[in-house]
């Protein structure tokens, strides 16, 4: 749905998920169906429908009044997770700054503690005693809100309410700062960042429909997508510019004593592309997978946090939720489609 559909509608898209809940939750899938065993008994089998939200996270603000990234606490989901600047006020050290680089150290909210701080903010009296809770607990009041409907609450929980990988790695996401601040460190300290764009033309690079084509590496590799704190390029370019940006460092860079930081949190990034790729063509994702992806964040996150200590976003930390959908589902799920992509 298109924001400005969503915009002529009374509370907007959550009224919109509402209305599409019903419809296919409906009341025919709880009263459930009768098959009949072997020797003639009749069992009644009930359906227990559950719902994902699977998206970016302005679709989450949008649909569940969030704050994002202008509360205090960016992420609804933890209770320990505040804003840059916070958490080196608490002496007790619950607070961790959104550059929390140790999954182990993040609080998570049950769905109780959410529903408890949406049931408070409709108490508040004041406009400034409400926005100042708004921005701790990270949700906005409305009565309208999707978790305002009781209804709603069991069918979609805040627990159900997964990001989109695509966006948090490829789309304006994590992978997509790593490059450009990989490129204007390279600037910075060594040279023009055309000597590592040279160096990638004529390569035997592979990216779905596009095998062998040297025009479409070059679009990739257009001075424009480069400009900016983020790669403007789409996600499956994103995907690609990693690895062939990984490929130049290793021939150009890897022995030399410069741009050490900047390469190993590279280097931890390419590991997480590694282990996302392999999670897109796995029928299932098993706690072992789990815990190496989380180990990679983990590194990544430290190395990062070292080599750009300014530049977190809230899509790094978006990464580590992303454990959340593969514990629920035991399966990877993302809105980009498959693109097998290779230097042979």
């Amino acid at each position: 749905m298109r924001k400005e559909t969503a915009d002529k509608i009374v509370s907007g898209y959550a009224q919109s998920t509402t209305a599409l809940l019903n419809l296919w939750l409906n009341h025919d899938m709880d009263r459930g169906f009768d098959i009949k065993l072997v020797g003639g008994k009749v069992k009644r089998m009930r359906l227990n429908p559950q719902a994902f939200f699977i998206s970016d996270a302005d679709a989450q603000r949008c649909t569940f009044h969030l704050r994002g990234a202008s509360g205090i606490r960016p992420c609804f989901r933890c209770k320990n997770i505040v804003a840059k600047g916070y958490g080196e006020v608490d002496p007790h050290g619950f607070f961790k700054e959104i550059s929390c680089s140790q999954y182990s150290q993040l609080q998570i909210s049950s769905d109780a503690e959410t529903f408890q701080s949406i049931d408070h903010l409709s108490t508040i009296r004041t406009a400034k005693q409400l926005d100042n809770f708004e921005k701790s607990c990270g949700i906005n009041f409305r009565p309208f809100s999707f978790w305002n409907d009781r209804v709603q609450r069991n069918r979609l929980p805040p627990s159900h309410v997964l990001g989109d990988p695509m966006h948090i790695f490829w789309a304006n996401g994590c992978m997509s700062a790593e490059i450009n601040l990989f490129l204007a460190a390279f600037q910075t300290n060594v040279g023009n960042i055309d000597i590592l764009i040279t160096s990638l033309n004529g390569i035997p690079f592979q990216t779905g429909g596009h095998k062998g084509h040297s025009a479409h590496v070059k679009r990739m590799l257009s001075a424009k997508l480069f400009q900016g704190p983020l790669y403007k390029g789409s996600a499956r370019q994103c995907s690609s510019v990693m690895w062939l940006l990984w490929y130049a460092i290793q021939k150009l860079l890897i022995g030399r004593d410069i741009l050490v930081k900047e390469i190993q949190s590279f280097s931890a990034a390419i590991d997480i592309c590694r282990t996302l790729d392999r999670f897109t063509y796995s029928t299932e994702v098993v706690q072992n997978d789990i815990n190496l992806y989380l180990h990679q964040v983990d590194r990544h996150q430290a190395l990062f946090n070292v080599a750009y200590p300014d530049d977190c976003r809230p899509k790094h930390h978006a990464r580590y939720h992303v454990v959340d959908a593969l514990r629920l589902l035991g399966k990877y799920l993302h809105c980009e489609p498959h693109a097998p992509c290779m230097i042979s």
